[in-house]
């Protein structure tokens, strides 16, 4: 072989090892970056966690503890749900009491051995005077009896839209959460709101109803929960459309609606307020 030929082969050679370098540098550099991407989406991911979504990041220390932390209901429109959705496990050994609404619920049978104390007109004064159509004592003291609940709702405020004082509201709502407690002492109570109407029911405003008047009223009911400590049941977002009304058609009348958004009612409650 002479020395043209073998300067030909090293150059060869030479060349074959470069590209092989570059090769192998590539590679480096695509796992480098590779690499780089996957700590980035941690690091996000961990921010995200402790941020967005509302829980703090939290340093903990040898021998600390961390309770792990609760999130807020998601309140918002309820989807497509049927009876089977609707967790007798949740509500069971519960009692609903109030006005026409809950009267509708008794109905269509939708919760297990549930109790409804319930009188068509009824408000929070007259909750501590009248009786259910077949009881003998006053709605609110259906309660004071053997059997132990676990869960309370109560809902008014639909036959008190046109009141002219809030005061007596405020304080009759509370006098009925008082004698809950006492006769449940082991039950939570829930305010349930006032639900939506729908649009024409708004233009028609029938004993003051309507959406502004249904939504100042439901800023006193959440307030009146968190003085005597019940729980406040966002039922006007929930079942309420973009604009804060009932759709046309789920109601009559255009306030007391049908079955399905009573099983709506009951799967968003179970689903956000434990």
């Amino acid at each position: 072989m002479n020395a043209a030929s073998r300067k030909r082969i090293r150059d060869m050679q030479r060349n074959s090892r470069k590209k092989q370098q570059r090769k192998y540098a590539v590679r480096r550099i695509g796992a480098l970056v590779i690499a780089l991407a996957a700590v980035i989406l941690i690091i996000t991911a961990v921010r995200g966690c402790g941020g967005k979504s509302g829980g703090p990041v939290v340093t903990v220390l040898p021998g600390e503890t961390v309770s792990p932390v609760t999130p807020k209901p998601s309140i918002g429109p309820v989807g497509n749900v049927t009876q089977s959705d609707i967790s007798q496990q949740y509500f069971a050994n519960s009692c609903f009491v109030g006005n026409s609404v809950i009267d509708g619920m008794e109905i269509y049978e939708l919760v297990d051995g549930a109790d409804y104390f319930a009188r068509i007109g009824l408000n929070v004064t007259d909750a501590s005077k009248l009786s259910t159509s077949t009881g003998s004592v006053p709605v609110i003291d259906e309660l004071n009896s053997s059997k132990k609940y676990s869960r309370i709702f109560m809902m008014f405020g639909e036959n008190e839209l046109n009141w002219p004082s809030m005061d007596v509201f405020k304080n009759d709502y509370a006098s009925l959460i008082k004698k809950a407690k006492k006769y449940q002492p082991s039950a939570k109570i829930y305010l349930l709101s006032v639900t939506p109407i729908s649009k024409t029911a708004d233009s028609q405003q029938y004993e003051g109803a309507s959406k502004d008047a249904i939504v100042k009223l439901n800023k006193h009911i959440k307030a009146i929960a968190e003085a005597n400590g019940a729980e406040y049941v966002d039922l006007f977002t929930a079942l309420g459309d973009k604009n804060g009304f009932l759709p046309e058609g789920v109601a009559a009348d255009g306030i007391h609606f049908d079955k399905d958004y009573y099983i709506k009612s009951l799967v968003f409650i179970q689903n956000n307020y434990q």
